[in-house]
């Protein structure tokens, strides 16, 4: 299964000045990070901060930016929300992404380009990421 080719979508963030790779490598980069002598909060902050960077950055291309399928479809679903045809698809990969089968896609692919299969799945994913990750920190703030 060839399905995390770059699509247009993620070419397009690639080639932003700076490109998308030295962005995320300042991100990662040991170097790049606030000193550990800082205290804990201080460089839990700046961590925090960088990483919320990197994530609506993600979030603003793959739903956001240009690509093959129509920035309402990325934003439903990305909120869970598919047109008819997708809900099955969309539903397995929000909730057990694992069960997603190479026969799930061929019948996405047959409707859809490789671009558009691609940008639909990581839509979905980059949704379903997002609610998990605010559900988590509701329960770490409560309690």
């Amino acid at each position: 299964m060839r399905l995390l080719r770059a699509s247009p979508l993620l070419t397009r963030a690639a080639n932003l000045p700076g490109g998308v790779r030295a962005f995320v490598s300042s991100r990662i980069d040991a170097r790049a990070l606030p000193l550990p002598t800082r205290s804990a909060a201080g460089y839990d902050a700046a961590v925090r901060e960088d990483l919320d960077e990197l994530k609506e950055g993600t979030r603003a291309a793959v739903l956001s930016g240009p690509g093959m399928t129509s920035v309402e479809l990325r934003q439903a679903l990305a909120r869970g929300e598919p047109p008819e045809d997708l809900r099955e698809l969309v539903e397995t990969i929000r909730r057990h992404a694992y069960k997603v089968t190479d026969e799930d896609i061929a019948a996405l692919r047959a409707r859809y380009s490789e671009d558009q299969v691609f940008e639909i799945v990581v839509a979905t994913i980059v949704g379903a990421a997002d609610e998990r990750l605010r559900a988590g920190l509701r329960a770490l703030e409560e309690a």
